[in-house]
């Protein structure tokens, strides 16, 4: 009869310790799920953020691009300019209304240049 109540005691411990097991496992799977979710979202967000940097990164390639090009151009310009400047200067070109039309489209071309070249300027810097 002791050896029976003893063995009763030892199975409700038992029984009262395999609950606690299943349920510490239970909670144990729960929060292995969570972890599997939490990690795969962010990998999902590193990828979406590298795909963003590549992104950015081209279009910062892109813009030096233009900025080249556009310097290019307004060195290009500038050099006709001083050119028409020394040949007007000089007398080649002759005075009046022409040298005058030269210097007004050489300006504006110049102007226009220098417009771009601060765009280019504006959209690298940001």
């Amino acid at each position: 009869s002791r050896q029976l109540e003893e063995a009763e005691h030892s199975v409700g411990a038992l029984t009262k310790l395999k609950a606690k097991l299943s349920a510490d496992l239970e909670e144990a799977k729960r929060s292995l799920e969570d972890e599997a979710r939490a990690r795969s979202k962010l990998a999902t967000e590193v990828r979406n953020l590298q795909a963003d940097n590549d992104t950015l990164r081209d279009q910062v390639e892109e813009e030096g691009e233009g900025k080249a090009e556009v310097q290019r151009q307004m060195a290009k310009v500038q050099g006709e300019l001083a050119s028409l400047r020394a040949k007007i200067n000089s007398g080649e070109l002759g005075g009046g209304e022409a040298s005058e039309e030269v210097k007004r489209k050489m300006a504006a071309r110049v102007a226009e240049f220098e417009a771009q070249l601060e765009q280019a300027n504006a959209k690298c810097s940001s």
